[in-house]
């Protein structure tokens, strides 16, 4: 979980970037966008999204970005989500 967490960052149009961890804007509550479980990685916001755990980290990490990248159906809708999730200040605006 800790590899996932330091590598994915996803950036908006905005030229902001969240972590994998962040805060929802609802309550407060710490939450993630790729959560491992026993036996697979599943993208906490889009449902039905899951990789087995058998790849090794590096493959799994290349799986992950591509779930994120915009030349995947699937991305606009977890960025949708997340937007949507997550609190004002779980964005940041990297250093130049």
């Amino acid at each position: 979980q800790a590899r996932i967490d330091g590598t994915i960052v996803v950036g908006d149009n905005n030229g902001r970037e969240i972590r994998n961890r962040f805060e929802s804007a609802e309550n407060g509550e710490e939450l993630r966008q790729f959560e491992v479980r026993e036996t697979d990685v599943r993208c906490a916001l889009c449902p039905g999204h899951t990789w087995p755990l058998g790849t090794d980290i590096g493959g799994m990490l290349s799986k992950l970005r591509y779930h994120l990248d915009l030349r995947n159906p699937a991305a606009p809708m977890h960025r949708e989500r997340l937007v949507a999730t997550a609190s004002d200040s779980s964005w940041r605006t990297p250093p130049l």
